[in-house]
């Protein structure tokens, strides 16, 4: 697929913004020739007159059964490549699996689900581009209420210049008029391009809300993030400095999504006043960052959307407990019913503030997806014997598992600068074996004894 000058796409999905989009994003970094359509009746049409090299479809269009269709696309052409696009709540992902499947895809993480699996498809990093500009096609522009950012036309020079300016309306007759004048293609600066593709992602909901409506997007001029706000990795584990780049990078977007939210804001203002307890919080993000991102690294998990998730829980996890930072030094009720100090306020805080924190998650509309539940899961033991809900093993999410111990592990760090990973399990024991605990308990031994 790499020989060929343009890869071929259809599309099928039923609603012609979510088909805009995806094309915006296949002819714009991947420079796929792109056709779209919404029904299977169209589908077949064009698969009657023509050959595509990949199809991306929804699981529900309106004229056909999900999986009918899908099985019907199948046997009409077996050696075709297909992603599946999940736009319905309905739909359940054990039908579809089959050899020609190449991605199951949800629409709540649909630029970055497709820009992972294009990369890996087509072998192309995306994510290490040297270009500074991106070319991106100027139909799309369309679905915008405002363009979120400048846009520029190459001249034949090579020169570029302001076309459309940020907050313009791009609208079909500006199209047609470019289009007659011989104009197929624009250009975005490439880290505009990239923060388009996020807040994309971030608007997608809506889109099913409101299939009409027009994309509202922010530009990423609108929040700033000092470097002295982000966490800087520092930890037990030497992190490659690429990867520390990398996170950092990573750890800005975070935040300017969280500055987004009033009730985030506020926390992490109150995190950044300059006090000795905030100092141990900040310590400990920069420490749990560290750990987890390291894990996460080791297990083969790492992917742009999971040190995003990871940085973002280190931030959010304990927001309940900002005033109380005693409390977030324990890890189980068991630790805390050891200190005669307590009062019966401070334990109920402690054992609710998973959920706290979770509704704090749930709240936000930018967070990444499954961050509430992971927060609230964080401090579940495989034993059962965690807290809030006491869940066994098999109702904890891998994620929560992971976070957990790099937690507890940042925390015995914070507490033992000698630490040593022998002394560590020695200390806990038993406490985190079982499912994913097991492993990822392995993965972190792995580290701690040099053989990352």
């Amino acid at each position: 697929m790499n020989e060929i000058h343009k890869t071929s796409t259809l599309i099928v999905h039923p609603l012609g913004v979510i088909c805009d989009i995806i094309r915006f994003l296949l002819e714009s970094e991947f420079n796929m020739d792109v056709t779209s359509c919404k029904t299977k009746q169209e589908a077949n049409s064009l698969l009657g007159k023509n050959k595509y090299d990949i199809i991306i479809v929804a699981t529900k269009v309106p004229d056909a059964i999900g999986f009918d269709f899908f099985k019907e696309l199948i046997d009409q052409n077996k050696l075709m490549p297909f992603i599946l696009v999940e736009n319905s709540h309905e739909s359940k992902l054990d039908p579809y699996k089959n050899a020609e499947v190449k991605a199951f895809i949800r629409e709540e993480n649909l630029m970055e689900g497709l820009s992972e699996i294009f990369s890996e498809m087509l072998a192309i990093d995306t994510k290490n581009k040297p270009e500074e500009w991106t070319k991106i096609s100027l139909p799309p522009l369309t679905r915008f209420e405002s363009l979120p950012e400048d846009v520029f036309l190459e001249l034949k020079t090579g020169r570029r210049i302001k076309l459309f300016r940020e907050g313009d309306r791009i609208s079909i007759e500006d199209v047609e008029r470019y289009t007659h004048k011989g104009v197929r293609n624009l250009f975005l600066q490439r880290k505009a391009f990239l923060w388009l593709l996020k807040q994309i992602d971030a608007v997608v909901p809506a889109i099913n809300q409101n299939p009409e409506g027009l994309l509202k997007v922010e530009s990423s001029k609108d929040q700033t993030v000092d470097d002295e706000e982000c966490p800087t990795f520092t930890g037990p584990f030497v992190l490659q400095e690429k990867m520390i780049n990398e996170l950092h990078e990573k750890s800005k977007d975070v935040l300017i999504q969280m500055k987004k939210n009033k009730e985030l804001a506020k926390l992490l203002k109150s995190l950044n006043v300059d006090r000795a307890e905030n100092a141990f919080f900040r310590n400990r993000i920069d420490m749990i960052c560290n750990i987890s991102c390291a894990i996460s690294k080791e297990l083969a998990w790492s992917s742009d959307a999971m040190y995003e998730k990871l940085i973002y829980i280190a931030h959010v996890h304990d927001l309940p407990l900002i005033a109380h930072p005693h409390l977030a030094k324990f890890q189980t009720v068991f630790q805390l019913e050891l200190m005669t100090d307590i009062s019966a306020e401070d334990k109920k805080l402690f054992i609710q503030h998973p959920k706290m924190a979770a509704d704090i998650v749930a709240r936000d509309s930018r967070a990444p997806a499954e961050a509430a539940l992971i927060v609230a899961q964080h401090h579940e033991r495989p034993s059962g014997k965690g807290f809030p809900e006491g869940l066994q093993t098999a109702r904890i999410m891998p994620l929560a598992a992971l976070v957990q111990i790099s937690i507890d592990f940042a925390q015995y760090v914070l507490e033992n600068p000698y630490w040593s990973y022998d002394k560590y399990a020695a200390q806990t024991g038993a406490q985190f074996r079982g499912g994913a605990f097991t492993k990822i308990a392995k993965a972190l031994e792995t580290i701690c004894k040099g053989k990352i």
